[in-house]
Parts: C-alpha cells; structure tokens; sequence
C-alpha cells in the first residue's frame, strides 16, 4: 500500500465520520476539538510536503529497511492526535498554536492559564515543601496556630 493511501486512511477515516456525528447531532461540545484536528493535519501534510525529503533521508542514511517504518510513525501520530484517550490535539494547541501562532496570526495575546491545582486553592508545589512537604503541607492561614 503506498504511503500516500496509508496516511489518508489513517488521518482522515474516524476524524470524518466522528466529524459528521458532531454535525449530525448539534452536540457542539467536542466540535473545537476536531476543528483543531482538521487544521493540524492541514499543518501535518503542509510540513511533510515540504520538509518529508529530509525526512526521508534520515531512515536512508542509517538502513534502507528503515523506510517503511516512518510511514507507521506519521501513522502513528496521526492516531495519536485524535485518539479519544490521548487526545493529541489538545496538547499540540496548548504548546504550539497558543503561544506561536496565535499570538502571530490574529494577536491574540498568550496567557497561561493556572493548573488545576493552583486554580483550587491548594497549596503549590512551592508552598507544599516549604511548610514540610506534600505530606505536611500546612494552610497559610493557621501558621499562626504553629507558634
């Protein structure tokens, strides 16, 4: 099968159908998520259209043999990028689209947003060993209880 016909089977078959299900049922909620995809496979086929000589020269370079396996590994990232349990996409908006191309594109100033930790009110990782460790952790509030 050639590599072409592999990757479109493999970046676009469960993305189209589970594209339409959203389309076809008004459930909106998962619809960032795939409009994300969409765009970061358009950014996959763009990067490896221009840049998939060199990587082709690599695998080249070190065992013929090799050749066939960088076409399971663009397969593999791209099941990667929207399997429902690794949920590749996210990552990649968060540490790539967010703070480069956003910022560049439509100057959409990046901010990071605070973990889930930080965002509850519990102690940071900072806090936590400086009243005594994660075990010890002691609230701001009753140090003085301490003295």
């Amino acid at each position: 099968m050639s590599e072409f016909v592999l990757l479109s089977l493999a970046g676009t078959c469960y993305p189209l159908y589970a594209s339409l299900r959203v389309l076809a049922t008004g459930k909106l909620e998962d619809g960032p998520f795939w409009m994300a995809y969409w765009v970061t496979l358009a950014a996959f086929w763009w990067f490896t259209y221009f840049f998939g000589f060199i990587l082709n020269l690599v695998p080249m370079m070190l065992c013929r043999r090799m050749q066939p396996n960088l076409t399971y590994l663009k397969c593999g990232a791209l099941v990667y990028l929207y399997c429902p349990f690794t949920r590749g996409v996210d990552k990649v908006v968060d540490a790539v689209f967010k703070p480069y191309v956003f910022p560049q594109v439509f100057g959409v100033p990046y901010v990071k947003k605070a973990t889930a930790q930080e965002s509850n009110g519990a102690p940071t990782n900072s806090e936590a060993t400086f009243h005594g460790g994660a075990d010890n952790a002691v609230a701001p509030d009753n140090l003085a209880a301490l003295d």
